[in-house]
């Protein structure tokens, strides 16, 4: 039997880390290890992983390196700690107990010669919502639900990393997720490398992450109160990814469209939130152009509208 190592990227969170780790100890297939990578939190995080989980190993970077550097620093440890698999999640997901059993078993039935990703599926329970994958069309296409509700592994494009398993083999094809994004659209840029050297990405449904997916009510369905930084980083990692990766001139105008789509509808619901995003977004584009890649906008210097 292979190796798996779960690999956890929080920042900050240590109840919302706790909640997951909780659920990871308690599968009915442990994972062989169990890795933290601790993105230079400031609150208890780490006191609270030594005091409640210790069989958890924890690795901190040195600063907030973002989700994209913490997924890239995760996988690298846990293959250089010898483990033949990395299930990669954030930290606010929980796994239903049969989540790790469930992927492993088809990811140990597959070719082992073959590299591949397989991947969870995400489950809001209070909506009865999936994530469970999408399709690429020079933009995101969710999954038909039936696909889901058949239950049999099937493939697809892109898959977050939200019970995300990664091997060896993948990893030696493709090599490491691309820790210079920061954050946003990391792992759809992995899965579109993956694809195009005809790696394919499993969703496997019977594996779920319980995970919430929106909110409920007409009166929270607000456009975006995400901060700046994310709207930032979001287009430059999608103008990126069409120019750099993919080399496409089509799939950059669409990610110039999606991004104007975004700007034109805060601009209309939330004037406060949408003038700063839309300005971050043209500077988003214009470092994605050039290739400006890193972390190029530190969140704890950028002032969100409703701070």
């Amino acid at each position: 039997m292979s190796t798996v190592c779960a690999v956890v990227v929080t920042y900050n969170r240590s109840a919302t880390l706790r909640r997951c780790l909780t659920a990871i100890e308690a599968q009915t297939r442990l994972p062989d290890g169990l890795l933290v990578v601790d993105n230079a939190s400031t609150d208890d995080t780490r006191d609270m992983v030594a005091r409640e989980f210790p069989r958890a190993r924890v690795l901190t970077l040195p600063e907030n390196l973002g989700g994209a550097g913490g997924f890239e620093a995760g996988l690298r440890e846990a293959l250089a700690l010898g483990y033949d698999w990395a299930w990669l999640t954030d930290d606010d997901p929980q796994p239903e107990p049969v989540a790790l059993e469930a992927i492993m078993s088809v990811a140990e039935r597959a070719d082992p010669t073959r590299p591949a990703i397989f991947s969870s599926v995400q489950y809001d329970p209070g909506l009865d919502k999936y994530n469970a994958g999408f399709d690429w069309r020079g933009l995101p296409v969710p999954v038909a639900r039936a696909k889901v509700d058949r239950g049999e592994p099937y493939e697809t494009d892109l898959a977050p990393f939200c019970g995300f398993l990664a091997g060896r083999p993948l990893v030696e094809a493709v090599g490491y997720p691309r820790g210079d994004f920061f954050s946003r659209f990391t792992d759809y840029e992995y899965c579109l490398r993956a694809r195009g050297r005809g790696i394919p990405v499993v969703i496997v449904p019977t594996s779920r992450m319980l995970h919430p997916l929106g909110e409920r009510g007409a009166a929270r369905r607000v456009i975006s109160r995400n901060p700046p930084w994310k709207a930032y980083y979001d287009s430059r990692n999608r103008v990126f990814t069409a120019l750099s990766t993919r080399r496409s001139g089509r799939e950059f105008l669409l990610a110039l469209r999606f991004s104007a789509l975004q700007s034109a509808r805060e601009l209309v619901v939330n004037p406060r939130y949408g003038v700063p995003n839309t300005l971050m977004r043209v500077r988003g584009i214009v470092d994605g152009v050039r290739g400006r890649m890193g972390k190029t906008v530190d969140p704890a210097r950028t002032r969100s509208p409703g701070a």
